[in-house]
């Protein structure tokens, strides 16, 4: 009986020493599980001296990342950080397909952790990091004792394996050796120096708010963080790069009026799989599925579009700018501002911008102002409403050089009238700005003409109500009375300086001269017998002369204007004027 007593004794000596020791050894480090003592079970917390199953005595049946996670998701009191592994696994683009440029990872939380702490290293980083598992490679000794600067995620300067974003990246034991391009700081894609800055601001342990899809560390930073500056990752694709565009967002006219945000980027823009590789991909609003890819680096820019690729593309612009927006959503920027409705329940594909009439195969939406489309980038633009191109104009305000766009092909090279020379003309609209700072008047090719509904048939929009076209059957006299009435749409501003009876030509109606034309069958057109609408070499706009000043010498050429229609013979024998019309 007494040997048997020794050797209890002896075993329960052992025990404590042990005992003493396991507990020297934890409580000697910060342990973000807690410490044992004899008045906690932190231990107990993972591990089962008796019923645990499996080799560290886990007292779980999940295992590996499985078990870490069990605790890391988030919840508890106080809640436990929610972690996703180390991975791009479930790194997905808006299509579902895998977004990372790098091959397929996934890595264990134990190769970068020790779970019961470490005496300096933040977040229980070891010391020494397991890049492969089977065989075991290691790399370090690895310092974290910062957040940023000196001894943070990649500092700059420390030696490369000591740094915890770098130190992986660059070792080809690393399986597949996926992060070879991309090491960090310096190293980083694109054209900032992220040495020395919190790196998992932009690469979190978790991509998304479920711990379990394997995407920890992936990029989330967003669209704004990433594209607020020129990226160029040296591949060419696209040529030159691409370009800080979130500043676009800034201009006179854009998209959104608001504070720009990363969903407002995934109503446009879809990027399945080509993310990174160059290639602008654009999913239509109402069915995402839709998608539109760039047959090659840069073929979407306004500047590469050509007609016919142009027109390709419109039905991505067309499917946000209708009468159900986005899928429904007429407001589906952050800003709240309603997309106006170009497609018109089939307006748009009748107008002449887009059938191109009888001169050419007609446009799409997006280009560089002449040979394709009229909008340039849907970011933004120093012209009014997009207009290309978005960093020139013709004046100095180049929001107001609309007209200056428009006779760009309504010069006759294009367009087969040529508009540009007769405003240039002595008496015309005001349509030019300079003219309009000088005048105080207000006018523009739009306020008489819509560019997505007007057409050669119907070229005229009501001013009242620009998406509403104007019949020609309608007749004129009503159109330039919507203006000359007295009460002129809101908008239009008549110059402050006027002849004659001035701009209100309202008590045309019923005069003799609209009766007679009602009469003579051509009413249709009764402004167009007397005036041009955009310019003329005569005063008020008048198709041939008329002279205004009394007690002059006659000359049949002086009223040439009433010959069009009058019988100059005639009326000096007071007969019907109109007898041979």
């Amino acid at each position: 009986m007494g040997k048997y007593i020794v050797i209890a004794v002896l075993v329960l000596i052992v025990a404590v020493l042990g005992g003493l020791n396991l507990v020297g050894r934890v409580q000697a480090q910060p342990s973000p599980h807690g410490n044992y003592t004899a008045q906690t079970d932190a231990c107990a917390a993972c591990h089962r001296a008796h019923t645990g199953l499996n080799a560290p005595l886990i007292g779980s049946a999940a295992t590996g990342n499985a078990f870490c996670l069990t605790c890391h998701n988030g919840s508890g009191a106080p809640a436990v950080p929610a972690v996703s592994t180390h991975a791009n696994i479930d790194f997905l683009d808006y299509a579902g397909v895998p977004a990372g440029v790098e091959g397929p990872f996934r890595l264990s939380c134990l190769q970068c952790h020790d779970p019961h702490g470490h005496p300096t290293n933040l977040y229980s980083v070891k010391d020494s990091i397991l890049v492969l598992e089977t065989p075991p490679v290691t790399t370090g000794p690895v310092i974290l004792t910062a957040i940023t600067g000196p001894n943070s995620f990649d500092d700059g300067v420390s030696p490369p394996t000591s740094r915890i974003c770098v130190t992986c990246h660059i070792n080809s034991n690393n399986p597949g050796y996926p992060m070879v391009s991309h090491p960090g700081g310096a190293g980083h894609v694109g054209p900032t120096d992220y040495s020395g800055e919190n790196c998992i601001e932009c690469h979190p342990h978790s991509a998304d708010p479920d711990q379990f899809t394997e995407d920890g560390f992936v990029w989330s930073a967003g669209c704004i963080r990433c594209h607020s500056a020129p990226w160029d990752n040296g591949v060419g694709m696209p040529v030159g790069g691409r370009r800080a565009v979130v500043g676009e967002f800034g201009q006179s006219s854009h998209h959104v009026q608001g504070v720009l945000t990363d969903d407002d980027c995934k109503v446009c823009h879809a990027e399945f799989g080509h993310h990174m590789d160059g290639y602008l991909q654009l999913q239509d609003a109402d069915n995402p599925g839709i998608v539109y890819t760039e047959p090659s680096p840069g073929a979407f820019r306004p500047t590469n579009l050509t007609a016919a690729t142009s027109q390709a593309l419109a039905p991505f612009c067309l499917s946000c700018h209708d009468a159900d927006g986005a899928a429904g959503n007429v407001a589906p920027f952050s800003g709240g501002q309603a997309v106006v409705d170009i497609e018109g329940s089939g307006a748009w594909s009748a107008a002449a911008h887009s059938t191109g009439e009888s001169t050419n195969s007609g446009y799409g939406c997006l280009g560089d102002g002449s040979s394709s489309g009229c909008h340039d980038t849907g970011h933004g633009s120093q012209k009014i409403a997009l207009l290309a191109p978005a960093n020139s104009g013709g004046g100095a305000n180049n929001v107001d050089e609309e007209e200056g766009f428009c006779y760009t092909c309504h010069d006759g090279t294009i367009a087969p009238a040529d508009v540009q020379t007769e405003f240039g003309r002595t008496s015309h609209h005001d349509v030019d700005d300079g003219e309009q700072a000088a005048n105080g008047s207000a006018i523009e090719c739009t306020s008489c003409h819509n560019p997505h509904r007007s057409s050669a048939a119907d070229p005229l929009s009501d001013p009242d109500s620009l998406y509403t076209v104007w019949a020609s059957s309608n007749g004129d006299r009503d159109f330039c009375l919507r203006c000359h009435d007295g009460a002129p749409p809101t908008g239009i501003v008549f110059p402050a300086t006027y002849s004659g009876t001035g701009w209100n030509k309202s008590l045309y109606v019923g005069s003799d001269h609209d009766t007679g034309l009602d009469k003579a069958g051509m009413a249709q057109y009764d402004c167009q017998h007397c005036h041009q609408r955009h310019g003329a070499t005569i005063y008020s706009l008048l198709n041939d002369q008329y002279v205004k000043t009394d007690f002059e010498p006659y000359d049949v050429g002086d009223y040439a204007l009433c010959w069009t229609c009058h019988v100059a013979d005639d009326i000096v024998r007071s007969r019907n004027a109109f007898a041979n019309r």
